[in-house]
């Protein structure tokens, strides 16, 4: 036999042999179903986190700052600080913060 005729006794088969043990076809089934969601999930994950584009119209024009220290050690910035920055800045189209 060759060619689809070959594809449909072989799924003819298949489809016999899981006829005659319910429980391996469950099981294998139940493995097929776990290993495709496992990676729907991890691809969303991987689209949502590193290839899905910021939703920004120019990445490439962002910018992060951060205060530091005089002993160059990063440090936080106050609320008032940042509302002085934000309304006293002229160098930047918009400004924006963020709580750690």
């Amino acid at each position: 036999m060759r060619g689809s005729g070959a594809l449909v006794h072989d799924v003819r088969f298949a489809a016999r042999m899981l006829r005659r043990s319910p429980g391996f076809a469950a099981t294998v089934i139940l493995i097929s179903a776990i290993g495709i969601g496992g990676v729907a999930v991890m691809f969303t994950v991987l689209w949502g986190v590193v290839l899905r584009p910021l939703p920004f119209g120019d990445p490439g024009r962002l910018v992060w700052a951060e205060a530091t220290t005089t002993a160059g050690r990063p440090n936080s910035v106050s609320a008032m600080d940042y509302f002085d920055y934000r309304d006293q800045c002229n160098a930047f189209e918009s400004l924006a913060a963020r709580r750690t």
